[in-house]
C-alpha cells in the first residue's frame, strides 16, 4: 500500500507551480489543489493514469470547486497534466513518483517472496488461503473432532508426517514440545494438538502463527472448555496476520534498496556532469 510521495525541494519555487498559480488567478496557497490531485492520484491510480476521468473527476479529486474545464486547462497548460489518446495522465509520473508507480508490482514481488519460505501457494483478496495441490478439487473434511466426543478419553499422539516437518520450518521443535505439553494437560473435548497441527501444516498455515496458538493454548487451558473452537478461530485470524507481516517486512527491505539505487544513480549523474 502508498502512504506517501515524493516532493522535490525545488517545488518550493518552481516555475510550473508559480505558473498555475497565475492562470488560476490563485495566492501560492493555491497549489493546495495540485498537491490534493497527487495524493489522491497516488491512492486510487498509482501508475498515474487518470482512467475513465473527465475535467468534473479531475477537479473532485483535486477539490477544486470552481470551473472543472478552467482548472484542468490550467493544469495542461503548466504542464503538470497531458493527454494520451482519450486518457488523462500527470506529467512525468513515473520519473517524479517511482516509488508509486511501481508499488503494486513491488506489493505482489514481496507477497510472493513471503509466500516461497512456506511453499508457492495462493493468497485470496481477504487472505485467506486457498487449497494445497494434495486437497485442491476434494471434499470439505470431516468435523473434527466428532459431533459427540468422549471428555474422558485422552489425546493420543499421532506421529508428525513428512508434510508435518516440511511446512513447520525453523519452528518445528518448539512445537512439538508444545505439543507434548498440551498432551500432558487434563483432557478436553478430545483435543488432539497433532491433530490441529498436522491440519494447520496441511493447509500451510504460517509456522509462527501455529507456535503463538498452541503457547496460547497452554495459558488458556484451565479456563476454556472446548479447545477446538478457540485454536481454530485463533489459526484463522493469526496466519494471515503473519503472512502480512511477512509481506510487510519485505516491502520495507526493498524500498530502503530502491531509495540507495535512486542515491546512487542521481550521485553518478552528478559526478558525470
Amino acid at each position: 500500500m502508498v502512504d506517501d510521495i515524493r516532493l522535490q525541494l525545488s517545488f518550493k519555487n518552481h516555475r510550473k507551480r508559480r505558473k498555475l498559480n497565475a492562470l488560476l488567478s490563485l495566492q501560492p496557497s493555491g497549489t493546495d489543489y495540485l498537491l490534493d490531485l497527487w495524493l489522491s492520484t497516488a491512492q486510487n491510480h498509482p501508475e498515474g493514469k487518470l482512467k475513465d476521468m473527465d475535467e468534473l473527476d479531475i477537479a473532485l479529486e483535486a477539490g477544486w470547486i470552481g470551473d472543472p474545464k478552467q482548472f484542468v486547462e490550467a493544469l495542461m497548460e503548466a504542464r503538470l497534466l497531458e493527454k494520451n489518446g482519450e486518457c488523462f495522465a500527470l506529467h512525468d509520473w513515473a520519473e517524479n513518483q517511482p516509488w508509486v508507480f511501481y508499488s503494486k508490482k513491488r506489493s505482489k514481488t514481496a507477497k510472493n517472496n513471503a509466500l516461497k519460505r512456506y511453499g508457492n501457494q495462493q493468497v485470496t483478496a481477504t487472505g485467506m488461503q486457498t487449497a494445497c495441490k494434495r486437497h485442491k478439487g476434494g471434499h470439505a473434511p470431516s468435523p473434527s473432532p466428532s459431533p459427540s466426543p468422549s471428555p474422558k478419553e485422552p489425546a493420543v499422539a499421532v506421529p508428525p508426517s513428512k508434510h508435518f516437518k516440511d511446512n513447520t520450518g525453523e519452528l518445528r521443535e518448539q512445537i512439538e514440545t508444545h505439543c507434548a505439553t498440551i498432551s500432558k494437560l487434563p483432557p478436553k473435548k478430545k483435543f488432539n494438538p497433532w491433530q490441529f497441527v498436522q491440519g494447520c501444516a496441511n493447509r500451510k498455515q504460517h509456522p509462527v502463527a501455529i507456535e503463538y496458538v498452541l503457547a496460547g493454548l497452554i495459558k488458556a487451558w484451565p479456563t476454556i472448555g472446548d479447545p477446538w473452537p478457540y485454536a481454530n478461530a485463533a489459526i484463522k485470524i493469526e496466519s494471515p496476520k503473519r503472512y502480512a507481516l511477512d509481506a510487510d517486512k519485505m516491502g520495507q527491505i526493498e524500498k530502503r534498496e530502491w531509495e540507495e539505487l535512486v542515491n546512487n544513480l542521481k550521485a553518478f549523474k552528478e559526478r558525470k556532469l
